[in-house]
């Protein structure tokens, strides 16, 4: 039996720590996370002429990472059951949701500091500059994935699911005996008969590298900085 409060804790505690988030416990007095230490306000303090609504936006959508982190109310339902795994799955798929508007945003961001044009080559290149520390287009598999199981699905995991098994990595155990639509294989043929959801905290681990390879990026280059910022400025 595989209980969902130690992995979500570890998730939490993941984005928050790494992030510069102070987050109150379950039973603490905050009903929301204050990021007034966190990446978005230390790039602000760096640009004083003007409020850079860019910082505040994303600060704020990282609240719902937050929010969905905090949610206790399955802690003590099972990965490995597969009724639960179900109830499980459609909480990942929420985080997924919110993720891939999260990983957008820094793409975008990154285009922007860069001054490249909208283009597949330009969200490849941004893609790339985030995916450094993982020696492979970890954006793009991510995504990816997203796209099939919770997005985009009709034209992909609708046309296989027949009631296809949920296997969780964080579970600790990855049964052979599936054909498993996962990261870096998201095709959706017919054989396919089950879904390997990753870890959760290597989706807050991709957040935190992200939030890091950005802020070096930023001190490294003043002057685009200084530009992204004024044109976001309010």
């Amino acid at each position: 039996m595989m209980r969902f409060h130690e992995i979500r804790r570890r998730a939490l505690e993941s984005w928050a720590g790494v992030t510069g988030r102070k987050i109150a416990d379950e039973i603490g007095e905050l009903a929301s996370d204050n990021f007034a230490g966190a990446f978005e306000c230390k790039w602000q303090n760096a640009y004083q002429d003007k409020h850079v609504n860019l910082f505040c936006s994303l600060g704020e959508w990282g609240c719902n990472i937050t929010d969905i982190l905090r949610e206790n109310r399955y802690d003590y339902l099972d990965l490995t059951d597969e009724s639960e795994a179900k109830i499980l799955f459609r909480y990942y798929s929420r985080f997924l949701l919110v993720l891939s508007e999260m990983l957008t945003d820094f793409q975008d961001i990154y285009i922007h500091l860069e001054k490249l044009q909208p283009s597949r080559k330009s969200n490849e290149a941004a893609r790339q500059f985030y995916s450094q520390w993982y020696g492979k287009d970890i954006y793009t598999e991510v995504l990816n994935f997203i796209n099939c199981v919770c997005k985009h699905k009709t034209q992909h995991i609708h046309s296989c699911n027949n009631h296809n098994k949920i296997i969780f990595e964080d579970a600790g155990v990855v049964s052979l005996e599936y054909n498993y639509v996962r990261m870096g294989d998201c095709t959706t043929a017919i054989h396919k008969n089950a879904i390997l959801v990753p870890y959760l905290h290597s989706f807050t681990n991709l957040l935190a590298s992200s939030y890091h390879l950005l802020d070096e990026h930023f001190r490294r280059n003043q002057t685009k900085f200084e530009e992204l910022c004024e044109k976001f400025s309010g």
